[in-house]
């Protein structure tokens, strides 16, 4: 399957200054498209990337990311898959933004920290996506939460 970026995805200055609020140690921003936000940026259809993968299989080990920065593709079913490789990769934070509603089981080892939604006009579109910040809980195991 092939995507071309469209200008229209792009964030205004206000939303990448809100997403660069979050970011913290080594960065990695997966589905990036063009934006410039993260120390490692990874896209499966972007030719100006540094790792070209796929988000549901990302080539990193366990928990070997401070903070995971994604704004995937909104396809139905695509997000969560995406998210639990986000949160096998992640080793503190991870912020994602999306149009749906974002849960974590409770028995989950990460919590939310914020929460903002953002809309924006566009010529005949208006746009409501969600800014979700999760942060790991100190001291839990994966296998805690398998």
């Amino acid at each position: 399957m092939s995507m071309t970026f469209r200008k229209s995805w792009q964030w205004t200055r206000q939303e990448a200054s809100l997403y660069a609020r979050y970011l913290t140690g080594s960065s990695l921003h997966v589905c990036a498209g063009t934006a410039n936000l993260g120390d490692v940026k990874l896209d499966l259809y972007q030719p100006f990337v540094d790792v070209k993968a796929d988000a549901m299989k990302l080539p990193f080990r366990d928990r070997s990311i401070t903070t995971i920065l994604c704004d995937p593709p909104w396809l139905h079913g695509v997000e969560l898959k995406i998210l639990k490789e986000l949160r096998r990769v992640a080793k503190k934070r991870i912020i994602f933004i999306t149009m749906n509603d974002i849960r974590f089981p409770r028995s989950s080892p990460w919590k939310l920290i914020a929460l903002w939604h953002i809309s924006r006009n566009g010529g005949n579109q208006h746009n409501i996506k969600a800014c979700y910040v999760f942060e790991r809980e100190a001291n839990q195991s994966l296998e805690d939460y398998q």
